[in-house]
């Protein structure tokens, strides 16, 4: 063969016409990375790199216009002599529309309803663009994220669970009263004489003996201590 290789693949050809023929048609020419000034090229990004590096031939872009320049620095001092700093775009928050001003941009999402939801339901997968609307929908559908309050004090909580170990480490579990006869529980000690009295009731009929054993240990009477709530 005639020693004219592809840049890219195997292949090998008589002649550079019929190498170059084939890269074209191929797209096989092996890529190149140019210097950012002069017109030198290399086989690798590294190797322009070093170059670059060694000449100082970095090239430095205004925002605006086609200059360019050696150092950030020099073309940082064009964009502010020229004022050819890019302008800030400002962007709608839900389609691909960009505005050169924020008030543009809020008139565009204020007419097209577009403003990014962020309110959501605490239930569902609903946002919404207002918290009126979002309370709204929670209203409507009983959508309200279930709380959970500590019987003592005004915490509340996601969960049942959280909301009894925070009762258990502050032992902030409400008090209970229970009935002696039956076993029901009332959330105070009057509300309970209330309920083990019946009307006309003798209270040595409704309350347990041992009770009233308990209280004549002590030298009190269970009679005194709990008149009854209906005389």
């Amino acid at each position: 063969m005639g020693g004219f290789f592809c840049e890219t693949c195997d292949r090998e050809f008589n002649s550079e016409n019929a190498a170059n023929q084939h890269m074209d048609a191929k797209d096989h020419w092996a890529p190149t990375f140019g210097c950012q000034t002069c017109d030198r090229e290399f086989n690798s990004e590294n190797a322009a790199n070093q170059h670059m590096d060694a000449k100082d031939h970095w090239s430095f872009a205004c925002e605006t216009c086609d200059r360019e320049f050696n150092s950030q620095d020099a073309a940082n001092q064009h964009m502010n002599a020229k004022d050819h700093w890019a302008a800030p775009t400002f962007s709608c928050e839900t389609c691909d529309r960009e505005f050169d001003s924020e008030h543009a941009a809020n008139q565009h999402m204020d007419a097209k309803d577009h403003w990014a939801p962020t309110f959501s339901c605490e239930t569902c997968d609903r946002e919404f663009n207002s918290e009126d609307a979002a309370n709204q929908h929670m209203d409507a559908k009983d959508h309200w994220a279930p709380t959970f309050s500590c019987e003592t004090c005004d915490r509340e909580f996601d969960s049942e669970n959280a909301a009894n170990q925070h009762m258990d480490a502050k032992d902030h579990w409400a008090p209970t009263f229970p009935c002696e006869t039956c076993g029901q529980n009332f959330d105070s000690e009057g509300a309970v004489v209330q309920h083990m009295y019946k009307d006309d009731e003798n209270i040595f009929d409704v309350w347990p003996w041992d009770l009233h054993y308990e209280y004549l240990l002590k030298g009190r009477s269970l009679c005194d201590e709990f008149p009854h709530p209906f005389s």
